[in-house]
């Protein structure tokens, strides 16, 4: 008869000794092997070779059209009746040129990502840098000031990208990720949250230029390298068997948009700070646009910036009417205060625009495009528990004409020849008007106002100055830089009455052409508004 079958012991069955251990599959995708003439031959694996190699940098970025307007084409205008107002503007959502000859009458002109649009610019000329450096709609752009070849015009930075990298074994602190590379360029701007999350901010045009995935990166720490990526299981898996380099597993590119606007430059600090509208953001890097982080968030529309020497970023907010300063240095004025503190320190103001400072005399200048004037304020007065009142403590200098509105400011040096206590009368405080397409000058009391002489006229030979947004000040060469909204850099002489010279023209899109061609058609006419 046959045997029962055995009850179950409980005790799990025993493999034979001699068998070994089911192999953990390899995280490394199997080398290719193809086959020639000569026979059979292994290639090795490069991660490589599956990331996206940088596109030509012509255009870099594509601007979303706004459907808030008409779309017209790219060579045509609005043709506006005899005697109507032929408005341009800017849409806040997408950047492009608004055209509009009536109130209900708008339409948005043609736009692409080689359309260029200067909104700010700034100079630094410490230990002989000579850069300029200016802000798109959608990048930040530098130019040398002796050279006028556009060749040496380049895309500096165009974009503020985050890329996280998911994964393990990434160490227990920064100090142990040994590198992080994007594309074989090492990170100069790495954030590390755990061992298992790192991100590095990037905005170089030619990492940008195609799409980032887990091939374009690798890691380094003392344990070792890992290059490319591999699945959330195989990492787990390799993770579970005690292994100790680090293993990546996802790559994540976060983008809250780039349209830059102010701009400033600290030659002695080696940075660069500008306001990026669609992030809602102050952000910053140095001078070479690397190591890039930001400084403020939730500010919407911040359309001027200027430094104080001693700590403090000072910043106008149009749409809150505000001027706020936040600490971007350890010492001086914000000692004792952390990085990025923030600070309203005036409030009640009429979309403040541009900033500049006098720190000679210990003064903030601004211009309000809400009300045509410009204003002053003793920055003594300024950092109490609640913000000033521009109605208290700002002295309104002088207002421009109905027509004209208020851009940028900027001013010069103190003249060494003026007496101790003597009243300054020297014309150092310097403006542009946009609708007019003026460059102005007065005292920093606002007496003394006159054209700046050295701006040519519409009609004169030398060209005319159109639709300008900016001004900055080179003091030692006593000129100054006045960026044009379409694309155009020029350089006055604050003393040369014949010195004019354009050093940068950028004005080669389709929307630009034709609006130049309306403003020389129609600025006779005294019907022709800019905004």
């Amino acid at each position: 008869t046959p045997e029962p079958t055995p009850e179950p012991t409980g005790v799990p069955t025993m493999l034979p000794t001699t068998s070994a251990p089911t192999p953990m599959p390899s995280f490394y995708p199997t080398p290719h092997v193809i086959g020639d003439d000569s026979g059979r031959v292994t290639t090795p694996y490069d991660p490589m070779d599956h990331c996206p190699a940088p596109a030509p940098r012509t255009c870099l970025t594509s601007l979303k059209q706004s459907d808030l307007w008409d779309q017209q084409t790219s060579t045509d205008a609005r043709t506006c009746e005899s005697g109507s107002t032929h408005v341009y503007s800017e849409d806040p959502i997408s950047g492009t040129i608004l055209q509009a000859c009536t109130a209900r009458a708008h339409g948005a002109m043609a736009t692409s990502c080689a359309d260029v649009r200067f909104h700010d610019l700034s100079v630094d000329y410490h230990n002989g840098a000579d850069m300029l450096y200016f802000t798109t709609a959608h990048s930040i752009r530098r130019a040398w000031i002796h050279n006028t070849s556009q060749s040496d015009v380049d895309d500096l930075i165009s974009g503020f990208q985050t890329v996280h990298v998911k994964g393990f074994n990434f160490g227990s602190s920064i100090e142990e990720v040994s590198y992080l590379t994007i594309k074989g360029q090492k990170c100069t701007s790495l954030v590390y949250y755990n061992s298992t999350d790192i991100a590095c901010v990037i905005g170089d045009p030619d990492l940008l230029s195609a799409p980032i995935n887990g091939y374009c990166v690798a890691v380094g720490t003392k344990a070792g390298a890992y290059h490319g990526n591999t699945s959330r299981v195989m990492a787990v898996a390799r993770k579970a068997t005690g292994y100790k380099k680090p293993i990546i597993y996802d790559v994540v590119v976060e983008d809250t948009g780039f349209m830059p606007n102010a701009i400033v430059s600290d030659g002695v600090g080696d940075r660069l700070y500008w306001s990026n509208s669609a992030s809602k953001t102050i952000q910053s890097s140095t001078l070479n646009g690397s190591n890039l982080h930001e400084v403020v968030s939730g500010v919407p529309q911040v359309l001027g910036l200027a430094l104080h020497s001693e700590g403090y970023l000072y910043f106008t907010e149009a749409a809150g009417g505000t001027v706020s300063r936040v600490v971007v240095a350890s010492g001086g004025l914000g000692a004792g205060k952390a990085y990025g503190s923030v600070e309203v320190v005036i409030r009640g103001l009429a979309e403040p625009r541009g900033l500049a400072i006098d720190e000679a005399i210990s003064m903030l200048f601004i211009t309000e495009a809400g009300t045509g004037e410009i204003l002053s304020v003793p920055i003594d007065s300024l950092g109490g528990a609640v913000a000033a009142s521009a109605g208290s403590v700002a002295t309104r200098l002088l207002q421009v004409m109905s027509k004209a509105q208020l851009a940028g400011i900027a001013l010069l040096k103190t003249t060494t020849n003026v007496r101790k206590n003597a009243v300054d009368m020297a014309k150092r405080l310097i403006w542009t008007e946009s609708n007019t397409d003026r460059v102005r000058r007065a005292t920093v009391h606002g007496t003394r106002i006159a054209d700046m002489a050295s701006v040519p006229r519409h009609g004169s030979k030398k060209g005319t100055l159109q639709w300008p947004r900016a001004v900055v000040v080179d003091d030692e060469r006593e000129v100054v830089y006045v960026a044009e909204y379409l694309g155009r850099v020029w350089e006055f002489s604050t003393r040369n009455k014949t010195h004019a010279r354009l050093v940068v023209d950028n004005t080669g899109y389709a929307a630009a052409l034709k609006i130049r061609s309306t403003l020389d058609k129609d600025r006779d006419s005294g019907f022709l508004r800019i905004h």
